[in-house]
């Protein structure tokens, strides 16, 4: 099974850092395809793995997973990367007892079909945040890959046209993120969050909350995206965390 449905689940970027941080940050996202009979092993690993990362002085974690639309079994880990010099520090498990080192990636095993990494940045002049506290229950994530070299024209496109649209209908939480490491550059993520179903029925119809600007978003979408997939994913508080404040 490919792993490229997963990326759309970058929908996981936390709300401490595209809330809080008015500059670009690197986020590192672990995608992970769970067996049907694996979920609860997972589940138990992701919390043994939380300990670990508190001890690590992680200062947050959050989880996702697909909730009605989208492939089921796909959860995302999502982490905050203050620098690329932490990767030369042993990792979270390693402040584990070893038996509970042993017990995770026996877990691990026994539930993860497949497993990806990703390094993606925020795109702070793309995006639209309420700077609300609390995660939403739900997001919807849009995953675009950009035809090669057209990235600096979808992105103004976007500034120009989308986020001024989805300010009018009353969107509050439109975020932008571009791939960095771990897959291809010219792929871009854009999340809502909602905690009301209703709360999409505005942005059903393009025609309708972009009015005049419709024609420009066919033709800029028509040069510019090769192309498009979208999901829901849920908030999983049980197997997040976090410690700032």
């Amino acid at each position: 099974m490919s792993l490229r449905p997963m990326f759309l689940m970058a929908a996981a970027l936390s709300l401490a850092i595209v809330s809080a941080q008015p500059q670009p940050q690197l986020i590192r996202i672990a995608y992970s395809k769970v067996r049907a009979n694996g979920v609860y092993d997972y589940q138990t690993a992701a919390q043994l793995f939380n300990a670990g990362a508190k001890k690590s002085g992680l200062p947050w974690r959050e989880v996702w997973a697909t909730n009605l639309f989208g492939e089921v079994g796909m959860f995302v880990s999502v982490t905050p990367v203050a620098r690329m010099a932490q990767f030369d520090d042993p990792g979270p498990v390693a402040g584990l007892t070893e038996q509970d080192r042993t017990k995770y990636m026996t877990l691990i095993r026994n539930s993860v079909e497949q497993a990806r990494y990703v390094l993606v940045q925020t795109l702070p002049d793309l995006t639209i945040s309420s700077d609300r506290k609390e995660p939403p229950k739900f997001a919807r994530v849009t995953n675009v890959r950009v035809m090669p070299g057209r990235q600096a024209e979808f992105e103004e496109f976007v500034k120009a046209t989308m986020v001024p649209a989805m300010k009018r209908i009353g969107v509050k939480d439109y975020w932008f993120m571009r791939n960095v490491l771990g897959g291809a550059t010219n792929e871009y993520t854009v999340v809502q969050l909602f905690d009301k179903w209703s709360e999409l029925d505005a942005l059903l119809n393009p025609a309708q909350y972009l009015g005049p600007d419709f024609k420009t978003y066919l033709s800029k979408t028509a040069a510019t995206v090769a192309s498009a997939e979208n999901m829901v994913v849920s908030y999983m508080p049980e197997l997040s965390y976090r410690t700032e404040q």
